[in-house]
């Protein structure tokens, strides 16, 4: 199959290879090219490098280990694939490299299927599904979702570790995609590292925060106390606090913690979407106890020193 970036004067393996670079991030390594054409190191790699750097549709940087990241940032490639959206042409982070670097291995060591990484893809996938709050691709925006075959496989969320030393960003990224996890069926939730070190606490957090929604209505919350509670919130989100004095911005805080399980923050969810009765409808029937997410939990160590990679410089 012919790639549109061919008319850029780029054979169909380096178009190819240069449309998944673009969709999983924008940057590259040698080695990855090499994996993707199947070729060792060499002349055609050199080449293709030569050629992106020449026509001045990538840059280079390189770290204090010599190390080459190749940065395609070429404008009329995005717009060529309809790209134009995303922030992958701009320079990033060493960790937001990283990143970037390790959803691309992942895709080249698991090329079945799709993986969607952006929002619009995100969105038309939720949509298939069923899910079509306006926020919930922004709930997921940590996780890459990997599709086995067509939009009614289980799929699996991936949350790439970028190098942190604790799960507490993983731990609030599962707490603000809860509301789209409930209403998946069934999901495996995937947890890329380089290393090991990360993992039992990374299933600890997911069987806490993902698992431990069944049991969140062991003792049922006081609804009427629930919804104003609600009530209070939305109005304090949406700026409508000119009446708020300093004892009901106290409660609010107090209420802030009392309803801080992801369950709650499902419910507020469903609230803003179906309004009061909905929520008591909800409450009444317990279904969080019998319909929680069927979810399992993944590690995955990606075998690369991505650590080398900090500490990066523009170098053309």
């Amino acid at each position: 199959m012919t790639s549109i970036l061919q008319t850029f004067g780029y054979t169909e393996t380096e178009a190819h290879f240069l449309e998944l670079v673009i969709h999983l991030g924008g940057y590259f390594v040698r080695r990855q090219f090499n994996r993707f054409a199947g070729c060792q190191t060499g002349g055609r790699t050199r080449n293709f490098v030569y050629k992106l750097l020449g026509t001045g549709h990538a840059r280079m940087t390189v770290n204090r280990h010599a190390r080459q990241v190749i940065h395609v940032h070429f404008k009329p490639f995005y717009r060529a694939l309809a790209y134009e959206d995303t922030r992958n042409r701009r320079a990033h982070q060493p960790r937001a490299i990283r990143a970037r670097l390790m959803a691309l291995d992942y895709r080249l060591a698991n090329p079945e299927g799709a993986l969607l990484a952006s929002e619009s893809e995100k969105r038309a996938y939720l949509i298939a599904r069923g899910i079509a709050s306006t926020d919930a691709p922004s709930r997921i925006d940590k996780f890459l979702i990997a599709t086995a075959s067509g939009n009614h496989m289980r799929p699996s969320f991936l949350f790439i570790d970028d190098g942190a030393v604790t799960v507490a960003g993983f731990e609030t990224a599962l707490r603000h995609a809860m509301p789209v996890f409930e209403q998946i069926r069934e999901f495996e939730l995937g947890y890329l590292a380089g290393h090991s070190a990360l993992f039992e606490k990374a299933e600890a957090a997911f069987r806490g925060t993902v698992l431990g929604l069944g049991t969140a209505f062991k003792q049922r919350p006081d609804v009427d106390r629930l919804l104003h509670y609600f009530a209070d919130l939305e109005r304090y989100e949406s700026r409508q606090t000119a009446d708020f004095d300093k004892r009901r911005l106290d409660q609010l805080r107090d209420l802030k913690d009392e309803f801080s399980a992801p369950i709650h923050s499902a419910l507020y969810h469903l609230w803003l979407e179906h309004g009061e009765t909905a929520v008591r409808e909800r409450i009444g029937s317990g279904r969080s106890t019998t319909n929680r997410p069927a979810a399992e939990f993944r590690a995955v160590v990606l075998e690369h020193d991505y650590a080398i990679f900090d500490n990066l410089l523009v170098a053309s």
